[in-house]
């Protein structure tokens, strides 16, 4: 039997201990008693709940939801009407603000076990969601199988002078790092030429994927452009979520329209796009002019300082950009492999007219690295530590225009002073290696919740930096978040940082902002015990006119050789413009998507309908995300909508609850006074009864709490090839005629056997003429004082 992820989120209705679905209360059963109202909307809800190991949930009166069925818990607090009809109180557990929420003396309990709860449902090792999936499927799922090291190479003829280098450095680099904790998950490595673009090869072999650079041969080509923003798409397409892209060519973009596009893939996955150029050919058409200026145009956009696209998508991206000759090849690959730590921190990046920065260095560095990048020619560099010393480099990269160094062991903390010979405009970028950083998230207020923004934040609008530090100890402090501008020199805005901690231990904090410039940076400053410390997020944040809002609702799962439609709806927050539309995914997935352009008005908007076809030959699971987007000359945004391929059988789910069969029920018990006379504990009760699933296994525990004294349960697996049974037996005293067999199977589903032959205890006046009526299974008890108690044991096959 192949377990399906429905079934798999069921299995989070379990205890901690056990590992035991509980089954849910029945619809007849009282789950909650009165509270104690302590005034002004406020309720003692102590012990209201009257069910045991029986899941129940509240009840909250709203549009869908007029009314609580008799005996059922209200959600609760000021906010919930509900909570002053009977039985009044309720059950939420969400704050430990007694107006809130009724249980709140249980709130951080009730954290705790949704936490823990949380990590078995993950990774129990008997039935959590890693167990059932295999390890390959569910880090794939959840973007945890690492990042892919992707080669996008030019194999046009220009290249022939340079292939032979680009194999050596290639391979070199994967040899460097296969066995080491910067390795990546897999190998990706697309070739683009013109007029093709592709084939794209994939795998986690390594040998493989070096006799595949091995046996590149170039051809073809002619005029001086060539397709590599195609070779770009193919990469970011393909690789996994925050991936190393390598791009090596001589020769310029002839499908420069493809810039906006990879942009946002790059932003939207993560990714890093390094450039390595042994040349940028001469134009030799007018053609070729055009599409120069086209992607000077492009350029501009965001940046115009850089000198080609490349340069730009290694700006963009935070990667690197080399110019270098085929003999120079091998002297990068030291910028290569800094590109390929596994925990880089940026701690300041810049441009500015200079010759000196000093820059922090904490104790959680275990090495730094120091970029400068000027058009000025012959410039030296000495880095000195807080005392004045000169630091011990390694050089990586040494040019007229450009060096770059590498510290490690890091032997001094404190401020560091880099000195350049001489003042002109530098880009200089100082970074390491390091498990302190920092994350955040952009968070929007969306039918009453704060929830992460999708894509792009839009300029003038009021949202909150959640922020959370990484690799941090109790002692370590965030004093200040700051927004600089793209150059990483003026301060935009500047906010003092409360901060807290989070259930798990993490450092957080939640910052109120508003973005006012059309591109800018964030960083932190802070201190340990041990030293001060600063990170950056080199990533430019674009704030845009153009909003895009998935959808409710809708349904992003296919089966192999299926298809699905997704819509999302674009709002143009800016002025009038013509937007283009746009829906990627990788290969294994097609797309068709309509409009493709439209002209929309200030606070106009559209749908974007796109239809998905999984291809036939997926075998397994496939986790994908689409990616739609919009732009047009002045703005431009995306929403990332994840996508499913699940196998036909997996989508099997086990809805059927576990029944049982009642073979032998002794009840020698009836009547007031073998039950609560003083020889009760002499006189036994006992039943048999089969329970079976056709699904799974089945668990059987009691409802009853505590367990009655020198009462005994037990129950024996059945062999048979085709349902799972168990026997069971249970035998109690008559001072307790009563019990809850709670019957689940490992999808969640339950079922509830109940015996109940209790009498109630009455005054000996009182009890007169008692009749007692054995029908069935009804015991029906009539008293002359016009007390009439039905007592029913559910009996069902």
């Amino acid at each position: 039997m192949q377990t399906s992820l429905t079934e798999l989120n069921k299995l989070f209705i379990t205890t901690s201990a056990s590992n035991t679905p509980y089954p849910v209360a029945p619809l007849a059963k009282v789950t909650c008693t009165d509270c104690t109202s302590l005034g002004g909307g406020v309720y003692d809800c102590k012990d209201n709940i009257a069910v045991k190991n029986l899941l129940t949930s509240g009840y909250k009166l709203s549009a869908s939801c007029r009314t609580k069925p008799p005996g059922k818990c209200s959600h609760g607090g000021k906010n919930d009407f509900s909570q002053n009809y009977s039985p009044v109180g309720g059950i939420n557990k969400e704050s430990s603000e007694p107006s809130i929420s009724p249980h709140h003396y249980l709130h951080q309990e009730a954290a705790d076990m949704a936490i823990k709860a949380t990590q078995d449902f993950f990774i129990d090792p008997g039935y959590g969601l890693l167990a059932q999936l295999g390890g390959n499927v569910f880090e794939q799922f959840f973007g945890l199988l690492g990042y892919s090291l992707t080669m996008a190479i030019d194999t046009t003829g220009s290249m022939s002078n340079d292939i032979q280098a680009v194999k050596e450095v290639a391979i070199e680099l994967i040899r460097n790092f296969t066995n080491t904790p910067d390795a990546p998950y897999d190998y990706i490595l697309v070739e683009f030429n013109d007029p093709d673009c592709g084939p794209v090869t994939k795998t986690r072999n390594v040998t493989e994927f070096e006799q595949k650079i091995s046996s590149l041969r170039v051809d073809g080509g002619g005029d001086c452009p060539e397709l590599s923003m195609c070779g770009l798409e193919k990469a970011l397409l393909e690789s996994l979520p925050r991936s190393k892209i390598y791009i090596f060519t001589d020769a310029g973009a002839k499908d420069a329209h493809l810039l906006d596009q990879n942009k946002i893939l790059i932003e939207a996955t993560k990714s890093e796009v390094h450039a390595l150029l042994t040349g940028y050919c001469t134009l030799r058409s007018t053609q070729d002019v055009q599409q120069t200026k086209h992607e000077q145009q492009h350029m501009r956009k965001e940046r115009a300082t850089t000198s080609n696209i490349y340069e730009e998508l290694a700006e963009f991206s935070g990667g690197y950009y080399v110019m270098t000759s085929k003999a120079g090849l091998k002297d990068v690959l030291g910028i290569m492999e800094l590109s390929l730590n596994s925990a880089p921190v940026t701690i300041t990046k810049m441009e500015e007219k200079r010759s000196t920065l000093s820059f922090p260095v904490d104790n959680t560095l275990v090495d730094v690295s120091v970029s400068v990048k000027s058009v000025s020619s012959g410039f030296t560099c000495t880095i000195e530590d807080s005392s004045g010393k000169t630091v011990k480099t390694n050089t990586v990269i040494n040019t007229a225009t450009q060096q770059v160094f590498k510290i490690s062991p890091v032997e001094a903390l404190g401020l560091w002073t880099l000195t350049i010979s001489k003042e002109a405009t530098y880009e200089i970028e100082v970074g390491g290696k390091s498990l302190l950083d920092f994350s955040y998230k952009i968070m929007e207020e969306q039918n009453g919740y704060t929830l992460p923004i999708q894509g792009r934040p839009v300029q003038g609008l009021n949202y909150t930096i959640a922020l959370t530090l990484h690799g941090a100890n109790d002692s370590m402090t965030i004093h200040n978040l700051t927004m600089l501008d793209q150059k990483g020199v003026n301060v935009l805005d500047s906010y003092n940082v409360q901060q807290s901690n989070s259930v798990n231990g993490k450092i957080t904090a939640t910052i109120p902002v508003q973005f006012n410039s059309p591109v800018l940076m964030l960083a932190i400053a802070g201190e340990s015990s041990k030293s001060t410390f600063k990170r950056m997020h080199a990533e430019p944040i674009f704030t845009e006119a153009v909003r895009l809002v998935r959808q409710p609702g809708q349904n992003g799962t296919m089966i192999p050789g299926g298809s699905t439609s997704l819509s999302v709806l674009i709002i143009n927050e800016g002025s009038d413009s013509e937007f283009t539309f746009a829906v990627a995914v990788d290969s294994i997935i097609s797309v068709d998507f309509n409009p493709k352009q439209k002209i929309l008005k200030k606070g106009e908007n559209v749908s974007l309908e796109a239809k998905f076809l999984a291809s036939s030959s997926i075998q397994s699971f496939k986790s994908s995300t689409a990616t739609f987007s919009a732009s047009s000359t002045s703005a431009k945004n995306y929403v990332k909508v994840p996508i499913s391929v699940v196998p036909q059988d997996a989508l099997v789910v086990d809805e059927n609850s576990p029944e049982y069969q009642i073979d032998e029920l002794l009840m020698p018990c009836l009547g007031t006074d073998i039950q609560h006379g003083k020889d009760c504990k002499n006189h036994l009760w006992n039943v048999a009864f089969t329970t079976w699933d056709t699904d799974s296994d089945v668990i059987v525990s009691l409802g009853t709490d505590p367990t009655p004294d020198n009462a005994h349960f037990s129950c024996t697996p059945e062999n048979s090839s085709t349902i799972l049974k168990q026997s069971c037996s249970y035998r109690a005293t008559c001072c307790s005629p009563y019990q809850e067999f709670l019957i689940s199977d490992f999808s969640g589903n339950g079922n509830i056997l109940t015996i109940d032959y209790r009498a109630p205890e009455f005054p000996a006046a009182r009890v007169t003429n008692l009749i007692l009526i054995v029908c069935g299974s009804v015991l029906l008890v009539t008293i002359i004082t016009s007390i009439t108690i039905c007592v029913i044991h559910h009996k069902r096959k």
